[in-house]
């Protein structure tokens, strides 16, 4: 009788650690998941910059803006800057910043996430 009860035990101990595993890894998968939807979003500001220079009408800008993206609460803050590059006249650094709340379970803490790349205009 005592082994069994050690075994049941055991088996306990097991189930706990492995459910534990379960949650932290889809805790994860959620945070990636919400990266990923702001990584996107920054991917499309800098893809519109190049539809703008491949037309030829990319100008310098400094902006922000705040937008809402599925599955992230609160909203999330986009800046974009384009700079022509010194001593360039067709190379433009882009540059898009976001910064959001996100949540987990020890709390809301601040998230921020950059892309950069270089652009030329025809």
């Amino acid at each position: 009788m005592v082994e069994i009860l050690i075994a049941v035990a055991f088996l306990a101990v097991c189930a706990v650690s492995i459910l534990d595993a379960v949650f932290s890894a889809n805790g994860q998968a959620s945070y990636a998941a919400r990266r990923n939807l702001v990584l996107v979003e920054l991917k499309n500001e800098v893809e519109s910059a190049r539809g703008l220079a491949a037309n030829g009408v990319l100008t310098e800008r400094n902006g922000s803006e705040d937008r809402e993206l599925p599955g992230i609460p609160g909203k999330v803050t986009v800046q974009t800057v384009v700079r022509l590059q010194t001593g360039s006249l067709t190379l433009f650094d882009v540059t898009c910043q976001a910064q959001w709340q996100d949540e987990t379970s020890s709390g809301a803490r601040t998230e921020s996430t950059k892309l950069s790349t270089v652009v030329w205009q025809p």
